[in-house]
């Protein structure tokens, strides 16, 4: 047996039973707590045959905490973009950290897991500000942020599995809330100028987003050398985003650089944003100098103001103009492949996907072509 052996003795609950035995790397170990002899001998048989599998795990590993494992795993995410590492930290400190930070990873079980899932989007109340302390209710998190924080988690046992901690990862399975889908705000033409219009000064930038559905982040990243005004081109080389407070330069999302193209209606404006400026400079820096941040970060912002003034709903985002070139694009009978480009998709079934409720007439077509086949 590899020099195993099982002993018992004497807990206040009566007879456990202990098996010894040696670790690979001929550590002695133990583990005990077996209320049978029976019990004990079962769990050596399976340790000595996992230890012949090369799958034998060490107890003291499994020892480790999900605290001191998560931070390493934080740690190797660092290659991603600034914006989802802040985001998944945030939610390691908010929401996975206080739970599981003590937590041993070989105690974990799945049904706690699961529980926490559950907790997490569940309705909760919390104190009130003012008043003589009436609870009031307050919404779970996003089915978004549960998956956040269980992706952390999930990661994090993950690399306790990879290790040899624990011999399978107990949070992998669980069932997750699923992602509402929003649904895309699409602006008419007429719609497009009417808020150019009342945005006034920034009417272009209006119009840069909704005439070649680029990212906010890529429009904000911007120089003046990255427009090409002779081939009506825009160079998408880097992205402008605010993170923890602070706008951070990087790449484009999914690190992808491409180049889009703008209309002749874009070029005159376009020449005059230029002019003669540096190639280095912003293209549309805040008025104080340095790169714009998304304007419905705050309350009152431009752009917010626009929105009321060309009589537009307060739910149009600034995201909705990046949807607003896909249906103008699709309707105006662009090929699916050139929006693929032009928006920065990975492939041409996320576009499809994306948006399936633009080719409405597709369904109805299908439907008839069968009719049209005949019957012989």
């Amino acid at each position: 047996m590899s020099m195993a052996a099982i002993d018992d003795y004497m807990t206040v609950s009566g007879k456990r039973y202990r098996v010894r035995y040696r670790l690979p790397d001929t550590r002695q170990a133990s583990k005990g707590g077996f209320k049978t002899k029976r019990d004990a001998e079962r769990w050596l048989h399976e340790n000595e045959a996992a230890r012949h599998r090369g799958e034998m795990l060490d107890p003291i590993a499994g020892k480790a905490t999900v605290g001191a494992l998560g931070a390493e795993w934080l740690a190797s995410r660092a290659h991603l973009k600034p914006s989802s590492n802040s985001a998944y930290e945030s939610a390691w400190r908010i929401h996975v950290e206080p739970k599981w930070g003590n937590r041993q990873v070989a105690g974990i079980r799945p049904s706690e897991v699961q529980a926490w899932i559950a907790e997490l989007g569940a309705p909760s109340a919390v104190p009130e500000k003012r008043g003589p302390g009436r609870p009031r209710s307050s919404k779970g998190l996003s089915p978004t942020m549960v998956r956040r924080c269980h992706d952390i988690i999930a990661g994090v046992l993950d690399a306790a599995v990879s290790d040899g901690r624990i011999s399978r990862n107990p949070a992998r399975g669980a069932k997750l809330p699923r992602k509402t889908k929003r649904r895309h705000n699409y602006l008419t033409r007429a719609e497009v100028e009417a808020l150019a219009d009342a945005a006034g000064e920034r009417g272009l930038i209006v119009r840069t987003l909704a005439l070649t559905g680029i990212r906010w982040g890529e429009l904000a990243g911007l120089n003046v050398g990255d427009v090409d005004l002779e081939r009506r081109r825009l160079h998408i080389e880097r992205t402008a985003s605010r993170v923890d407070g602070y706008v951070q330069i990087g790449t484009p999302k999914d690190h992808e650089q491409r180049v889009v193209a703008f209309p002749a209606s874009l070029a005159d404006a376009l020449r005059e944003q230029v002019g003669d400026r540096s190639p280095d400079a912003i293209l549309f820096p805040y008025s104080h100098g340095g790169h714009m941040v998304t304007p419905t970060v705050s309350e009152g912002s431009w752009y917010d103001r626009a929105l009321a003034g060309a009589g537009l709903p307060p739910d149009v985002t600034i995201h909705d103009l990046r949807h607003t070139y896909a249906s103008l694009a699709i309707r105006s009978g662009a090929n699916p492949k050139v929006v693929q480009r032009q928006l920065g998709h990975a492939s041409i079934s996320q576009t499809m996907d994306t948006y399936a409720d633009l080719w409405p007439d597709d369904l109805n077509a299908a439907a008839d072509a069968l009719d049209d086949m005949g019957f012989d």
